[in-house]
Parts: C-alpha cells; structure tokens; sequence
C-alpha cells in the first residue's frame, strides 16, 4: 500500500494534466448522507418520491420538505482534508479538472473552480418548464 501511495504522489508532482472524479463519498466524511451507503437515504425513501419531477406534480409539498431538509442539513456542513486535498491539487496542477456529481456545494466551499451549471448547487433553485427549459428571470444567474 504504501508503495501504491509514494506512486501516486510522484505521479502527481510530475502531472501536467489530471482529471478527477467524485461522488457523495467525498462529503460523506463531512457528515453529507449519501443516497445508496449503508445508511443511505434511498434506503428509506424511493428516489421517485422525492427527486423528480413526477414526485414533484403528485406531491409538491413534500418534494419541497425533502430539499429544505437537505439545505438545511448541507448548510451545516464544511469541507474536509479530501476537499482541500482536491483544491490543493487544482492549485498545483496546470489542467486540472474536477468531475463531479455532487450538489452540496463542499468544493466551491473549497474554493474549487467548478463550472456550474444550473443543477450543480443544491442551495440553488432553478425552476423548469415542462419542456425541460430554464424558465427565464426566476432564478437569479441562469435567465
């Protein structure tokens, strides 16, 4: 293992270009509840009760609980070594990319260069129109 690891640090000293990707993991050491882990939280509810549009027609009210939770529950939180390690690696390296799922906002928290896009921030709402468009002027940044 550790030669594994002295590997991959001299790989990455020597790295011109590195891509990187993540998932819930990452911010689960931040006290982040992932959706499939052990306790994660699909084991409790189905993904199509609570984060689609579907679930959001039949049952707004509590479609929107679930996300206030979630913001609230995320806005309590702080990166951790595995955040900073990432944004030290963007620092360091000269065409670092940063390729990620994750919503909760811990590696802009970071202070990583991520390109954001309208559902890359969970304290973001964005509203969609039943074409799938971004209804223009509702959502401050994504008119």
């Amino acid at each position: 293992m550790e030669t594994s690891i002295n590997s991959l640090r001299e790989a990455l000293k020597n790295a011109e270009r590195v891509a990187v990707l993540t998932g819930a993991g990452v911010s689960a050491e931040s006290g982040v509840p992932t959706f499939r882990g052990a306790n994660g939280l699909w084991k409790n509810y189905q993904t199509t009760d609570l984060a689609t549009p579907e679930a959001f027609a039949k049952d707004p009210e509590l479609v929107w609980q679930f996300y206030n939770w979630r913001r609230g529950l995320i806005g309590q939180k702080t990166c951790n070594p595995a955040h900073t390690a990432l944004a030290e690696l963007e620092r360091r390296i000269p065409d670092f990319t940063l390729i990620t799922q994750n919503v909760d906002g811990l590696h802009l928290l970071a202070e990583i260069n991520l390109e954001r896009t309208p559902n890359s921030d969970l304290m973001d709402i964005v509203l969609i129109g039943k074409a799938g468009e971004i209804l223009p002027g509702l959502v401050e940044g994504w008119a």
